[in-house]
């Protein structure tokens, strides 16, 4: 009876080290002697149109969507084939913080398509003096891209008479997490 208490205290205690072996090494920081606290920490955001990455951090993008307005032709064709649209996340850098080569004007970009915003079958929010309609697009996913430092995030449509007007015309929504830079 002495040996199966034996055998049985021996194999709970193999079963405990190799547990405690396995944590240590899922944990990278610990596995790489680092020690607890030195996983890089993240900050859950929500963020909006012109949203610019804090210096120092990196945004990790989750999940973004996009509205604007667009104008039709006229709402007969509105109402037979709708309108659709485009929806893109730009990211701007100034030029001295650009990950890559800046385009011919001196500029830094990088554009994401969103998806493809598309209405029809409703109403127009309205119909302009001219008898156009205007809708209200919108388009959304979530998302596997990064903005660093000092990156703006904008949220545009492209496609015939979209952003309409310029100043109201498109948000950008969307959330991340925010890191320190490596």
């Amino acid at each position: 009876m002495t040996a199966v208490r034996n055998n049985y205290l021996a194999a709970t205690l193999a079963v405990f080290a190799i547990t405690a072996i396995g944590l240590t090494a899922s944990n990278s920081a610990v596995a790489q002697g680092k020690g607890q606290g030195s996983a890089p920490v993240s900050t859950q955001i929500s963020f909006r149109q012109g949203f610019q990455v804090p210096a120092g951090k990196m945004l990790l993008i989750d999940d973004v969507s996009v509205a604007c307005t667009t104008v039709g032709t006229t709402l007969a064709d509105f109402r037979t084939f709708g309108v659709s649209a485009s929806a893109l996340l730009q990211i701007s850098y100034p030029p001295g913080d650009c990950p890559e080569p800046l385009d011919s004007e001196g500029e830094c970009h990088q554009q994401y398509t969103v998806g493809t915003a598309k209405q029809n079958g409703i109403e127009p929010l309205f119909v302009t003096a001219d008898g156009r309609p205007v809708a209200g697009l919108s388009a959304g996913r979530p998302f596997n891209a990064f903005a660093d430092q000092r990156a703006r995030l904008i949220g545009q449509c492209e496609g015939i008479e979209v952003n309409f007007p310029p100043d109201l015309s498109f948000s950008l929504r969307g959330s991340g997490r925010l890191i320190d830079r490596p």
